[in-house]
């Protein structure tokens, strides 16, 4: 019987020296409460509160910008739009394993843009273009990520931060199955495709 619904996978994978590692591939199982609520706004259910990244309140409605992760508009025809030090919005990486509750509204331990101990460099995102094939649709975004902190740094939660007029809200939030190690001096892709089968 095939399965009508809204789903997510996530895949991640560390490259450098020594080629690509495809360390992790799963559906992703997170979609938490700012996501739902922000759909409802735009279904036209009435202003919604949300709690933003910073775990204050803000009020989302109707006609509010949709959580956005590409400021530049859309598409493969935007490859890596958003400032590649810009590490609140898109997706971003953390080291907790604590489990996701509903209510979560940031990752528990997100790893700062940097290049000191326990820091990562984000670089840009990028978001696909629409893809309809047969009785399904599907649409990806992905960052990289390196690490130039001269130390390991095991990555163990991963999600999605999107803009909105009054302030930054995680639409997903993860944990991984088992902690992905990103070396000093490899790379991290992340990616995330969202899909709808009829």
């Amino acid at each position: 019987m095939r399965s009508h619904a809204l789903k997510a996978y996530y895949s991640l994978d560390v490259f450098g020296k020594g080629g690509v590692k495809s360390v992790e591939e799963t559906k992703s199982k997170s979609f938490v409460n700012a996501f739902i609520r922000a759909l409802c706004a735009q279904f036209g259910g009435g202003t919604q509160s949300i709690d933003e990244i910073g775990g204050s309140p803000i009020n989302y409605g109707l006609g509010d910008t949709g959580f956005e992760i590409n400021i530049s508009g859309g598409g493969g025809s935007h490859p890596y739009s958003i400032s590649s030090l810009n590490s609140e919005m898109g997706i971003v990486v953390g080291t907790s394993d604590q489990a996701v509750v509903i209510t979560d509204y940031a990752l528990i331990s997100k790893v700062d843009h940097g290049n000191e101990t326990g820091q990562l460099e984000y670089f840009g995102s990028f978001v696909s273009d629409l893809v309809v094939a047969g009785s399904d649709a599907s649409v990806y975004f992905e960052r990289i990520f390196r690490n130039s902190s001269g130390g390991s740094i095991d990555i163990n939660e991963i999600g999605v931060y999107g803009y909105t007029d009054n302030g930054t809200i995680c639409t997903i939030r993860d944990v991984l199955v088992s902690p992905v190690a990103v070396a000093d001096d490899e790379y991290l892709k992340v990616k995330y495709t969202i899909k709808v089968s009829a």
